[in-house]
């Protein structure tokens, strides 16, 4: 499902009905400032692209969708990244360039050198963490 440039400024609930859904593409020209733990009923969404938004906060319980394999987060407002995101064991690709991010989430406790692609603006910034 694309939702580019529909200016939204929450994910309408109607997405939500769409279980089977593998895609989700609400980037550019949207005003997303949250990314909401409801979007876990989406359980076999694959592809969730949230780029050129407002987003400030990714909510801790997205760390429980089981199916997800890349999650885009660019040119956001993000200063951090939860770290329940390393719980999803099925994650290969992970953009969060243009973000203001400090450093990895506090306590990342998993190692994240399995994803196949990372993609940041200082990627020495999160060694530590990609190391365990």
């Amino acid at each position: 499902l694309h939702l580019k440039g529909t200016d939204l400024r929450h994910v309408p609930l109607d997405v939500l009905k769409l279980t089977h859904l593998t895609t989700l593409d609400i980037s550019e020209g949207n005003q997303l400032l949250v990314l909401p733990p409801t979007l876990t009923v989406l359980q076999v969404l694959e592809s969730l692209l949230t780029d050129d938004n407002r987003l400030f906060y990714i909510h801790p319980e997205l760390g429980k969708m089981v199916s997800l394999k890349q999650f885009s987060m660019k040119n956001n407002v993000l200063e951090t990244l939860p770290h329940e995101l390393s719980a999803i064991s099925t994650l290969k690709n992970l953009r969060y360039s243009g973000n203001p991010l400090t450093g990895p989430p506090e306590g990342a406790p998993v190692s994240i050198r399995s994803l196949e692609l990372i993609q940041a603006d200082t990627p020495q910034t999160f060694e530590p963490w990609m190391d365990e």
